[in-house]
């Protein structure tokens, strides 16, 4: 949280912070939190590691598929 916030104050002291695009992200950002938490304590354990399991294989799809391509 530090770095970031040193980061942001360096940032924006020379003028270079999208104050727009980063106040939507946040807004985007809580809201997801907000949607995982309540989905993650509606459908319990299983549905995690479900979900976890899809994400991991998707990304190690697009991370091969990414590598044989070179």
């Amino acid at each position: 949280m530090g770095a970031n916030l040193g980061a942001l104050v360096v940032f924006a002291a020379q003028g270079q912070v999208f104050w727009l695009l980063g106040l939507g992200m946040a807004a985007c950002n809580v809201l997801g939190s907000r949607v995982g938490t309540r989905t993650a304590l509606r459908r319990g354990a299983a549905f995690i590691r479900a979900t976890l399991l899809c994400v991991v294989t998707a990304l190690i799809v697009k991370l091969s598929l990414d590598q044989l391509r070179l």
